[in-house]
């Protein structure tokens, strides 16, 4: 009875060294040295991010918010605008060029027009030293507004620089007159003309664009009809420089 009971004890014992054995081994079990793979990318690139849309020729609007970018440099030849923005964008160059035909003063190049105010961020940085700016604003009390001033290619902030006639001579009858009024490189210039000032209508004289002449001002003269009153204006003609 006793050796059986002793055989029974060691049968014990090995079962429970077994037992610990395994459990043991499966707590310092090493799994697989062999890497999974590469590392998955984590970057993502400006399309992941936001999508953009290919500027590929000219003339281009823009009418919806977003992201845009040059395929390459891009050349026009008319005079208008290159790129007109008519909503919240931003503009990648990717480092290419706009090219444009050469305007007045042997200015030219590459032409955006920011609208609807139709201002040039870099126009009213220059000026402005930011963009927070109302074009319908006069900050000088002058009688021109900022819109006026780039369009004529005035200073803003100088109560002096004006488009405005400084000189005139009118042949009797008005058969023949002659205007002469301040001007600046970077503009074109049309003179108009009409018979009175209720609900007028505004022609033009028959000079058609006027290129300015060397130094502030420019002098046109011309002839016309016989009549009894007649009103002139000069208008700024913006080119494809700023």
């Amino acid at each position: 009875m006793k050796a059986k009971f002793h055989r029974f004890f060691i049968a014990l014992a090995l079962l429970a060294l077994a037992t610990l054995n395994t459990q043991l081994s499966t707590v310092f079990a090493q799994g697989t040295l062999t890497p999974p793979g590469a590392p998955a990318p984590t970057m993502k690139s400006l399309d992941q991010i936001q999508a953009r849309t290919p500027i590929s020729s000219l003339p281009f609007t823009i009418t919806n918010s977003g992201a845009y970018y040059l395929t390459g440099s891009l050349s026009f030849a008319s005079n208008a605008n290159a790129i007109t923005i008519l909503a919240n964008e931003t503009i990648d160059l990717n480092g290419f060029t706009l090219f444009g035909p050469v305007g007045p003063g042997g200015v030219g190049g590459g032409s955006i027009a920011i609208a609807p105010d139709g201002l040039p961020v870099a126009w009213l940085l220059q000026n402005f030293g930011t963009t927070n700016v109302n074009a319908s604003a006069d900050p000088t009390g002058k009688g021109m507004t900022i819109g006026q001033d780039y369009l004529a290619g005035t200073d803003p902030n100088n109560l002096s620089s004006l488009l405005n006639i400084t000189a005139e001579s009118f042949a009797s009858g008005g058969t023949s007159a002659s205007l002469t009024w301040n001007s600046v490189a970077t503009r074109y210039y049309t003179i108009q003309k009409t018979t009175g000032l209720s609900s007028p209508v505004w022609t033009d004289s028959g000079l058609g664009l006027v290129t300015p002449a060397a130094g502030s001002t420019t002098t046109a003269g011309f002839t016309d009809t016989n009549a009894p009153a007649r009103f002139y204006r000069v208008q700024a003609v913006r080119p494809l420089t700023p």
